[in-house]
């Protein structure tokens, strides 16, 4: 009988495959405002269920189509 030898990917070179993709496809999108206002908006987030990140993404994702659409005219 022989061996068979498997190597898995350490969690350092997944770590450095998901970083070196991020490098290339993410970017961080930073903005400042009140406290109170970022405190009321977390509150109703976490009141509504909802992720922040996709409240921001579900924004962002509106003001494109409606530039998209405002060039088609």
């Amino acid at each position: 009988a022989g061996f068979l030898i498997i190597f898995k990917p350490s969690v350092d070179d997944k770590y450095k495959a998901q970083k070196k993709y991020a490098k290339s496809h993410i970017k961080k999108l930073s903005c400042s405002y009140p406290a109170e206002f970022v405190d009321a908006f977390r509150d109703a987030c976490n009141t509504l269920g909802v992720k922040q990140s996709e409240v921001i993404r579900e924004a962002m994702n509106k003001i494109i189509e409606q530039a998209n659409k405002s060039q088609g005219d």
